[in-house]
């Protein structure tokens, strides 16, 4: 991928971002209401319902680095098992 379609794509997707945080009346600083998906919406793999609320005070970290630069973001890696941090 070129770097102008990278810099496309990542335009389109902050901007579809923020135009469903605008619809969806959200505020900055207020907690937003529980997303609850249950039944044909989704859920989990065993057909149980899955609630947002169970992210509070949970922290996930998703990186995509470049196949050709996968060692730039080592040191973060690192860091982040040397907190050992739970993993679930």
């Amino acid at each position: 991928m070129t770097h102008k379609r990278k810099l496309t794509f990542v335009t389109m997707v902050v901007l579809f971002v923020a135009s469903n945080l605008v619809e969806a009346g959200l505020e900055l600083n207020q907690e937003p209401p529980p997303v609850k998906l249950i039944g044909e919406v989704g859920g989990r793999l065993d057909g149980t319902a899955w609630s947002s609320s169970e992210l509070k005070g949970v922290v996930h970290i998703l990186m995509y680095v470049d196949p050709d630069k996968v060692k730039i973001n080592e040191h973060v890696e690192e860091a982040l098992a040397k907190e050992q941090y739970p993993t679930e």
